[in-house]
């Protein structure tokens, strides 16, 4: 069975102790930081800067890339904008440098998100700019899981920009997507902006 939230956390903090310091001690740094994500993000940003520490050091540049977009991440949830935008565009430059198309698309998701708060258009700009590489690369449910994400934030945008109609299209189309990979949280969350709209 697959772990998640404090058991994974729980699980990763008995390996950290044995790990060498090597790119794999970083992989496992940036998990932890991620994994903090919904449940301390101070605490993820501890280890997010652990693990850009350590990849520096070894000069492991995706390490370094996931690192600042995590942190990026962990920044933008606690409302700290200038920080998130600050690690999310180095991670952009980064990922693009090594070619991580993955990484790419998160960290416009990510950019995309910070700028739903002030700048509609620069929002929606970033937003569409991630869905396009998700959809080019949806292979495997983690691309999938990008587009629902993306489809559920621009949706938010239109909604917020009064553009009803344009909204519950996306939210329709990531709701057809979590039901076909069987993602209940994502399809609540369509479900419920869908009635925000209709009421």
């Amino acid at each position: 069975q697959k772990k998640e939230g404090k058991a994974l956390i729980d699980s990763l903090l008995k390996e950290l102790p044995e790990a060498k310091e090597d790119t794999n001690k970083v992989n496992l740094l940036v998990l932890l930081t991620w994994s903090y994500y919904g449940i301390d993000p101070n605490e993820g940003v501890n280890y997010g800067k652990r693990g850009l520490e350590l990849a520096t050091r070894l000069n492991y540049k995706t390490g370094i890339a996931k690192s600042y977009c995590f942190l990026g991440g962990l920044y933008d949830l606690q409302g700290k904008v200038t920080e998130g935008l600050h690690y999310d565009s180095m991670a952009l430059t980064l990922f693009k440098e090594i070619g991580n198309k993955p990484g790419i698309a998160y960290c416009y998701y990510n950019i995309g998100k910070v700028y739903q708060q002030s700048n509609s258009s620069e929002a929606l700009k970033n937003l569409f700019s991630a869905l396009k590489i998700f959809q080019e690369d949806a292979n495997g449910n983690d691309q999938k899981y990008g587009i629902i994400d993306c489809d559920i934030a621009i949706g938010v945008s239109n909604c917020s920009e009064g553009n009803y109609l344009q909204a519950l299209d996306y939210y329709n189309g990531a709701l057809k997507l979590s039901d076909e990979i069987a993602d209940k949280a994502r399809a609540a969350i369509c479900y419920s902006n869908i009635g925000v709209i209709y009421y």
